[in-house]
């Protein structure tokens, strides 16, 4: 399964052409009634895209159907500044009609790292045997200017049997302590959507489609149908997608 990528003006051109992606994954997956699966990244790069999605977007999408995920979660709680599902909440999840027992967070209200872990691990595998199949529909992720991806970080071991797991990440990526999906999870998910932009970012995706490259974890990642760079100009690397 080949990488594409598609270079765009902006953020705002890439966030609306991942709200795109959403809204069409869905419409394709519409045939089977089935639960949909939307995983939600950390960062600041999805920002834009969340406020798109609960205004733009809030009645263009079935959210009776729709589970979110997070791909990681940093050990803070909830109404933290630095929490992943707080910002999704704020910009989006408070604004649409998605059914509360559909939010399938990190519990970070757990009294040790370990704990939310196995609790998050537990949510997924259990959201799955009632889907009646492995793998999240559509799953949205970022690239750090080291390639981390997630919060898997350069280094990070493969976790085979497991879908989330506890992490201590790098010291200058605070908080150290966070939660985050496997390569095994990403990996099985059908479309696997990266939103990057900035130039910080550039070395990191040159190296991901000249790769493959073990350093960089954002290169280790293929969706089953689908892998897809949404990538604003000043990150794109510096070769021509149209050979991609």
């Amino acid at each position: 399964m080949r990488r594409e990528l598609k270079t765009l003006k902006d953020l705002e051109a890439v966030s609306r052409a991942a709200a795109t992606v959403i809204e069409e994954a869905i419409e394709e997956e519409a045939r089977r009634r089935a639960p949909f699966s939307l995983v939600l990244p950390g960062g600041s790069t999805p920002r834009r895209l969340f406020e798109l999605l609960g205004t733009d977007w809030r009645d263009r999408l079935p959210w009776d159907r729709i589970h979110v995920f997070w791909t990681d979660e940093r050990f803070v709680a909830p109404s933290h500044a630095d929490s992943n599902y707080g910002l999704a909440k704020r910009l989006f999840l408070d604004r649409v009609p998605i059914p509360p027992e559909h939010v399938h967070r990190v519990p970070t209200e757990r009294t040790d790292l370990q704990s939310a872990a196995t609790a998050y691990d537990e949510e997924i595998r259990s959201y799955f045997a009632d889907a009646g199949r492995e793998g999240f529909d559509v799953v949205l992720l970022g690239v750090g200017a080291d390639g981390h991806t997630a919060s898997l970080f350069p280094g990070a071991p493969a976790t085979p049997d497991a879908w989330a797991v506890p992490v201590i990440g790098p010291a200058y990526r605070p908080p150290r302590e966070r939660v985050t999906l496997t390569y095994r999870a990403l990996s099985v998910s059908r479309t696997v959507l990266f939103l990057v932009s900035g130039t910080e970012k550039k070395d990191a995706l040159t190296r991901t489609f000249d790769g493959p490259d073990e350093d960089i974890p954002a290169g280790r990642i293929l969706g089953t149908d689908r892998t897809l760079f949404l990538v604003d100009a000043a990150a794109s690397p510096e070769t021509n997608a149209g050979g991609r």
